[in-house]
């Protein structure tokens, strides 16, 4: 899942210590193979804040095709927040804190040139949004908007904005509803 070395137990000594030790907000973001399964992150779920993933990795580690299942069985094993990175679906966001929320943003509607980076843009972008303090749909909606900037040039970097002009244009996006059906 992260690197061989570290599946399985060593995440979770490793996440553990980052939260009960240093009080440090935990994420991961998956990188999978067919031959993933719960028991590569099992010993992590607890300690995780934030298990972020692409659709097709939430199904194969969690065995489920529903948005709903998939989430309901890591948050079951101690995660916070669940975010489904979904491409052109947008993201899809579930926690039980706070009485908890669920919701599916869809992507922007944007000219697509080159996926390759759009993932880890997202990622980027939610993030920035949860270290800033923002409700998780505004973070969800500047992760698609980091995310539409990857797509829109050639190349996983390219298309990088500073904090303010990604911030712009989703206000913009946003403004004008261009929200993918």
């Amino acid at each position: 899942m992260c690197t061989p070395g570290l599946d399985g137990e060593p995440l979770g000594r490793i996440l553990k210590k980052a939260k009960e030790d240093y009080g440090m907000i935990t994420s991961i973001d998956t990188a999978w193979n067919d031959a993933g399964s719960m028991n590569t992150v099992r010993p992590g779920l607890p300690y995780l804040d934030f298990f972020i993933s692409s659709i097709a990795e939430a199904r194969l580690v969690t065995g489920k095709e529903d948005l709903r299942e998939l989430a309901d069985v890591l948050l079951d094993h101690g995660v916070r927040v669940v975010v489904v990175k979904m491409g052109p679906g947008g993201c899809y966001i579930k926690t039980r804190q706070d009485g908890g929320y669920e919701v599916r943003i869809p992507a922007w509607d944007v000219p697509v040139v080159d996926t390759t980076g759009a993932g880890d843009s997202f990622v980027a972008g939610f993030l920035t949004g949860v270290m800033k303090g923002w409700d998780l749909e505004r973070a969800g909606r500047f992760g698609n908007t980091v995310g539409a900037t990857a797509v829109g040039v050639l190349g996983a970097v390219e298309g990088v904005r500073s904090f303010e002009e990604t911030l712009e244009l989703m206000q913009v996006l946003m403004r004008d509803g261009r929200e993918r059906e």
